[in-house]
């Protein structure tokens, strides 16, 4: 441990969340370490494990022993993804409970077992991972989650498919990565005879960690078994995964909730928290069944599996690639209007807002302007050149204009700037809209942007209310979102702090107007 890099070296996140057992395996698969950089403590307390990967620069985080789930993850990456500013790309590497096939096939490999590997990417079209434990209870019972994951990014999908051609061509180096656990005991197969799978509603007789010694065999489900020959092979699915802020260790539970997912592979417990800072790609080892037959026999195991995994993906992976990756996002530019060229005056209130809506000029806030006064007097053209203006001098900041006259033309523009941003789910039938959109616009990988909401002049739409879209605007210190209204009480109860009141064209400026209208 020779080498020293700066803070803005480091490319690569690998965030595995539990210390006792996914971070030994993750960092044998270092090619070496690095002395750590300097960094303000005051503000990041985690420490981190530094090094290379394959080529790339790889920094490695993890929790605190105990604090687990999605909360703890989100503090954890919070700060880390503030304290290393140039992370392109993100991996969660660790364990998970597996959730097999309602009715699987004759080949065993294609079932989830214990040992395996499940990767977060359907590749369906669908959402990757979905937070089973956030959505609304509908009549008769019915249950529909409205969250879910950002997609990963595109060059570790594109990897991910190499990957996989590679693996059934034989051409992968899984069984090297795994050499690297061997001086660890720990680390070796834990034997065929400990994966069983349990019907749902049988559950364990005993203490934890009995390993089912009395158990009634009987309950075992009955599918094709894996071999000795079997047991070497690695063996990996793509598939959704759901995350939650529970332990799962009911077999009946876990199925509902798989159900309630559309049918996921795997359940875990911190890829929301993740996610709520920086897209991931989660790998997840299969340690147990999310049933209350749970034990620690393969957890150590799985790990590895995940930390070999997430290796040989990184090795698809030029290091230059991730080190020129685009620093911001792709901006957007939805406005339903062109520039207005006959534009003239109202030149003060332009500068003001010209210095307030901008994200960059408030690096600690959400900003809220508003621009209120008579109807007819002007406020959307002096919104809408603001818009071009922004965009001329502001070219990473997306702009997004809603149209709030009333809440089916909000909901309309929100699913426009959803498609716009590729937010997964949005056109599904029932998807809440509104939510996935500010959920997004939340969500680091949005990037810059100003969101404009014309004509909020009805005080009803924006009532404080669970149901009302005053809580579907986003908060992101990235954002800036600028009002028109000819309505007081509106910018009152939405707590804006800048309230520009617009008053009548000066005599010069109604002349100028006129003689370029000429």
């Amino acid at each position: 441990m020779t080498k020293r890099l700066s803070r803005a070296d480091y490319h690569v996140a690998w965030i595995c969340p539990l210390p006792d057992i996914e971070l030994l395996p993750s960092r044998l698969m270092l090619d070496e370490q690095h002395i750590p950089p300097s960094y303000d403590t005051s503000y990041d307390d985690n420490t981190y494990i530094f090094g290379a990967m394959a080529g790339h620069t790889v920094v490695i985080a993890t929790c605190p022993k105990g604090l687990i789930g999605n909360v703890n993850a989100g503090r954890l990456t919070g700060s880390m993804f503030k304290t290393f500013p140039n992370i392109r790309m993100a991996v969660l590497v660790g364990i998970g409970g597996g959730v097999t096939l309602p009715a699987p096939g004759d080949d065993p490999l294609q079932d989830v077992h214990l040992g395996d590997v499940v990767v977060g990417w359907p590749g369906d079209g669908k959402p990757a991972c979905i937070y089973y434990d956030l959505g609304r209870w509908k009549v008769k019972g019915c249950y529909e989650t409205v969250a879910m994951t950002a997609k990963p990014d595109w060059i570790i999908l594109n990897a991910l498919s190499m990957l996989a051609s590679d693996h059934e061509l034989g051409s992968t180096k899984f069984h090297d990565h795994l050499a690297r656990l061997q001086n660890h005991k720990k680390f070796m197969h834990p034997g065929l005879e400990h994966d069983r799978l349990f019907k749902a509603d049988y559950h364990h007789k005993g203490e934890y960690g009995s390993k089912c010694e009395t158990c009634d065999k009987a309950q075992l489900v009955q599918r094709p078994p894996r071999t000795e020959q079997d047991r070497d092979k690695f063996v990996f699915h793509q598939g959704r995964i759901a995350t939650g802020n529970s332990v799962i260790q009911d077999g009946e539970w876990r199925d509902q909730i798989s159900k309630r997912c559309g049918g996921v592979l795997c359940i875990e417990m911190e890829a929301a928290g993740v996610d709520a800072n920086r897209s991931c790609l989660v790998i997840r080892g299969i340690s147990n069944y999310a049933d209350s037959h749970k034990n620690d026999v393969w957890k150590s195991y799985a790990a590895g599996k995940a930390a070999a995994f997430a290796r040989e993906l990184l090795c698809r992976i030029q290091p230059a690639p991730v080190k020129d990756m685009e620093a911001t996002p792709k901006s957007h530019f939805i406005v339903p209007f062109g520039r207005n060229h006959g534009f003239v005056g109202r030149e003060s209130i332009l500068q003001q807002l010209l210095k307030r809506t901008p994200p960059s000029n408030n690096r600690d806030n959400c900003q809220r302007t508003a621009i209120e006064g008579l109807g007819g007097i002007g406020k959307t053209q002096i919104a809408l050149e603001t818009a071009y203006q922004v965009r001329n001098n502001h070219k990473d900041c997306s702009i997004f204009w809603v149209s709030a006259v009333d809440a089916t033309s909000f909901e309309n523009a929100y699913r426009q700037i959803g498609q716009a941003l590729g937010v997964a789910g949005i056109d599904e039938d029932g998807a809440d809209v509104k939510l996935l959109v500010k959920k997004a616009l939340e969500h680091e990988s949005a990037g810059s942007w100003l969101l404009i909401i014309d004509k909020a002049d009805d005080s009803k739409l924006f009532k404080d209310t669970a149901l009302s879209d005053y809580h579907y605007l986003p908060f992101s210190r990235k954002g800036s979102i600028l009002f028109t209204t000819r309505n007081h009480e509106v910018a009152w109860k939405l707590d804006i702090a800048e309230i520009i009141n617009l008053k009548e064209m000066s005599e010069a400026e109604a002349i100028e107007l006129l003689q370029k209208g000429l």
